[in-house]
């Protein structure tokens, strides 16, 4: 096990996660997903949509702080995008926003698949 100090962490990460904006479960969503992650975490986005437009979005996860700032970062930026907007969000993006540890890369990866999904298992409907 790789152990991972808060130290690692850039200060924007730190506040974010703290702040868990969007943490928390929509009631009757209109899309939902989870993904596990290589390291153990699970991530699930539950969002509302209303003319192609994400209009609210919550996530849970017993994640890390990097999957907890991930999660919530990438639900800040999603809301009010069109579903084609938020599919061209990318790990990459939030790696460099919240200045992620290269060791935890694979949390925005694994926030991103799951809103990735979430929008493709609507779009099923």
């Amino acid at each position: 096990m790789i152990f991972v100090s808060i130290k690692m962490y850039a200060e924007k990460t730190i506040a974010v996660a703290r702040e868990r904006k969007h943490e928390g479960v929509i009631d009757s969503p209109d899309a939902v997903a989870e993904v596990g992650g290589i390291c153990g975490d699970k991530v699930k986005f539950y969002l509302k949509i209303e003319n192609e437009i994400i209009k609210e979005v919550k996530y849970e996860t017993p994640g890390c702080m990097a999957a907890v700032a991930s999660c919530s970062t990438l639900a800040e930026v999603a809301k009010g995008k069109t579903l084609d907007e938020a599919l061209a969000i990318t790990p990459k993006s939030l790696i460099e926003g919240l200045g992620l540890p290269g060791i935890k890369n694979h949390c925005a990866q694994m926030a991103v698949v799951a809103l990735k999904n979430a929008v493709g298992n609507y779009r099923k409907k």
